[in-house]
């Protein structure tokens, strides 16, 4: 009596090809489809692209000025390296502390005052019974918006602020400082983004709420 063999498994074969490319064809090929149908809606989008682009990014390639010792004449690429040097110098300046100190001052009285006094004035003014009064009060109340307090010897202790100091070390210098100016304004950028994220973080964990 003769024992049939047992059926041998199959050999596997191996495949060159990719399994996910066929799915990732279709994807691709779905996109341009809804590009061509809502190709209007795209056009309408190119524009603020565009100008985000050419207004926002683009210049941030001048950024690197700040490193630099920038001259006019050689140009952004054409002009020296030098590092940290002016960062160094505006941080050992007699002028960084008093700089500092007022924005920091100003910022903080401007968000005290400058938000809740509004509304308060408005709520009293709208249970105010005499309109001669609260259209008095309302002139009274915007005439300084039309009043320019100019910066001057006088007030500059107290009222120069890392805004102001970037004007005027920048452009308003008998010898203006492009990249000395260019890493104050830098500077200021990167405390502000420090700030931003660690607020997000302490809202995140006190509230639970955050913007990302």
């Amino acid at each position: 009596m003769r024992i049939a063999n047992a059926p041998s498994a199959p050999t596997p074969t191996l495949t060159t090809g990719r399994p996910w490319q066929p799915a990732r064809a279709r994807r691709g090929t779905q996109t341009w489809k809804a590009i061509r149908r809502d190709w209007r809606l795209y056009a309408m989008l190119a524009l603020p692209a565009l100008y985000i682009i050419v207004f926002k990014y683009w210049p941030m390639y001048g950024i690197q000025i700040a490193f630099r010792n920038f001259n006019p004449i050689d140009g952004i690429t054409g002009s020296p390296w030098v590092g940290l040097a002016h960062f160094e110098r505006f941080v050992t300046s007699y002028s960084f502390r008093q700089v500092i100190g007022n924005t920091l001052l100003l910022s903080a009285y401007s968000l005290a005052a400058g938000f809740p006094l509004p509304i308060i004035l408005a709520l009293a003014l709208n249970y105010t019974g005499r309109a001669w009064f609260r259209r008095t009060v309302q002139m009274t109340g915007y005439a300084p918006f039309f009043i320019s307090l100019l910066q001057n010897p006088i007030n500059l202790p107290v009222s120069e602020v890392i805004d102001t100091y970037v004007y005027h070390v920048g452009l308003a210098g008998q010898l203006p400082q492009f990249s000395y100016a260019a890493a104050i304004g830098l500077f200021q950028s990167v405390i502000a983004m420090i700030l931003i994220v660690a607020v997000n973080q302490i809202a995140k964990k006190v509230s639970g709420a955050s913007l990302w």
